[in-house]
């Protein structure tokens, strides 16, 4: 079983033309000052693909560009049974990440 803390990973944030991605991106950078940015990719998974492309590690956090990731966020420690469970694991992070924000609304 592997423990993963999050500030270990590749963070990316993906942008195309959201109306606040500036102050959004400035808000991550704020926060993880070693975020990099995938910016005007035509297409969801093209934007995934070439943050792939350029992750240095072997599992990555992505941040879309209409969204601002919660402080504690990253204090997350992921916990992986399997590789086969990293996608549902991130999922999961995503998902309860995205219910603080529209919390917070």
């Amino acid at each position: 079983m592997a423990k993963i803390d999050v500030t270990e990973l590749d963070i990316f944030y993906i942008s195309f033309d959201e109306p606040n991605c500036e102050e959004h991106w400035a808000d991550l950078l704020n926060k993880v000052p070693w975020a990099k940015r995938i910016h005007g990719v035509k297409g969801f998974d093209a934007a995934h693909k070439a943050a792939a492309n350029q992750s240095e590690t072997e599992r990555f956090i992505t941040v879309d560009g209409d969204n601002i990731v919660m402080d504690d966020f990253f204090e997350q420690v992921l916990d992986f049974q399997t590789p086969i469970m990293t996608a549902t694991i991130l999922l999961k992070v995503f998902l309860v990440g995205m219910q603080k924000i529209f919390s917070m609304v």
